[in-house]
This record gives structure tokens, C-alpha cells and sequence, in this order.
């Protein structure tokens, strides 16, 4: 019986990706379910198949090739062990991936923003929104960026904000938690001591980050983006 359901949903998923529109080309990889996952495609990590290049306009075709030239793929990477993540949701849409992605870019690697705020600030929304994905790839990065254990873990496990933490890590927390969580209001007394510390042009950059990161956790979330296979989540389960 298990047999012949697995046949079974093998040929009505062929019958799905070739009757929408071309997506992509018919493979057994992609015709491979997650394990544990009814909806979710092996090739990708998340519910929707890798887009098939011929079906993009000349923006999009422009698009989907800088990432490819950037060293990426939009399909799970047997050697690196990885997917693409959020890129290979908003392929579909090549003019949100593009602006999308100049944004963060930016906000990472140009705007010259310390890279342990940076991750701070990414690991913040991360956590608010309760996405796995994110918060493992930004957890992996805020250690190599020199990110205490101990800081991660205040933001890991919800604790209280040490008064011996630094003032840019205390004030960029205490900011994430007000404005994230709640009323999402963010009182005087946070808003003067950070805007103290960081001035104008730097808060909107961090705050806009944390914003990215949680309109990506949405993405990631809609399309149930998965980690890699054998990859376990490092954020603890709520």
C-alpha cells in the first residue's frame, strides 16, 4: 500500500509542476518529497519547485544569472550543503528579489555597520519571528563574526540583559524587544539612549535591517523554507 502511495504521489506531482506553467523540468530529485513534508520539494527546501530560467523575462533571466555568477544556485548544493534560501522564493518575483536583495546588501557589507551589531540585529528578528532557517545560518555568522556565546544566548533563550553587556549590544536588544514584540512601541527613554549612541543615519540602517529579516522570516515561513538535510535547527524549540 505504502508503494503504491508513493507511486502515486510521485506521478500526481509530475502531473502538478508540468501543468504550472513549465516551473521546471520534471526530475527525480525534484519530484522528491521532504522526508516528514507533503508539500515541500527536495531540489529547493520549500514548497515551491526551482524556477525554470526560460520562463523569466529578460529582467528576470538578468537576475537569476548575477546570482549564479555570485557562486549560488537556486537548488539544494549537494557539495556546500545548502539551499538558497529566501533567493529561490523571490526569484519568482525577479524585481522584489532584486531590490530585496540590493537592500541587504547594502545594510551587510557597504553601509559600514559593525558585523557584530549587524548579527545582533538579524538574530533579534530572527527570534521574534520563530524561523529556524534564519536564525541557524545567522548563528553560525554572529560566531564567526566574534559574537560572544553568551550574547547569543541572551537573545537565544529570552534572558534578561546583563548590566555588564556592552552599550551598543544592550541598546540595539533592549530596541529589538520594544519594537518587535507587544505594543511594538519603542519609549523615549530607548529611542534617546539609541539614537544617542548611533546616531540617525545608522539607527534607520539597523532598524531597517531588523525589518528586512522579519519581512524575510515571512517568506520563509509562507514557502516553509527547510534547513539542508541532516543540518539541525539551533534555535530552540518554544
Amino acid at each position: 500500500m505504502q508503494l503504491y502511495k508513493s507511486i502515486f504521489n510521485a506521478v500526481l506531482l509530475v502531473g502538478v509542476i508540468t501543468g504550472a506553467g513549465s516551473l521546471v523540468t520534471a526530475t527525480a530529485q525534484e519530484t522528491k518529497m521532504y522526508p516528514g513534508k507533503t508539500d515541500v520539494f527536495y531540489s529547493s527546501g520549500n514548497r515551491l519547485p526551482p524556477i525554470n530560467r526560460d520562463d523569466l523575462d529578460e529582467f528576470g533571466k538578468k537576475v537569476y544569472d548575477d546570482v549564479l555568477a555570485g557562486g549560488r544556485t537556486f537548488t539544494y548544493d549537494e557539495k556546500k550543503k545548502e539551499y538558497l534560501g529566501p533567493r529561490s522564493i523571490r526569484i519568482y518575483s525577479p524585481i522584489v528579489s532584486d531590490h530585496l536583495s540590493t537592500a541587504n546588501e547594502y545594510l551587510r557589507y557597504e553601509s559600514g555597520m559593525d558585523p557584530k551589531i549587524r548579527e545582533i540585529a538579524i538574530m533579534n528578528a530572527a527570534w521574534e519571528m520563530n524561523i529556524a532557517y534564519e536564525w541557524t545560518a545567522h548563528e553560525e555568522t554572529a560566531i564567526e563574526v566574534g559574537v560572544p556565546q553568551s550574547t547569543i544566548d541572551i537573545i537565544k533563550f529570552n534572558q534578561p540583559i546583563p548590566a555588564t553587556l556592552g552599550e551598543q549590544e544592550t541598546a540595539v536588544i533592549t530596541l529589538a524587544r520594544e519594537v518587535l514584540r507587544g505594543s511594538h512601541q519603542v519609549s523615549s527613554e530607548t529611542y534617546k539612549k539609541v539614537h544617542g549612541i548611533f546616531g540617525t543615519k545608522r539607527l534607520l540602517e539597523i532598524v531597517a535591517l531588523m525589518g528586512g529579516y522579519t519581512g524575510t522570516a515571512m517568506v520563509l515561513h509562507t514557502f516553509d523554507q527547510q534547513l539542508p538535510p541532516g543540518k539541525e535547527s539551533l534555535l530552540p524549540p518554544r
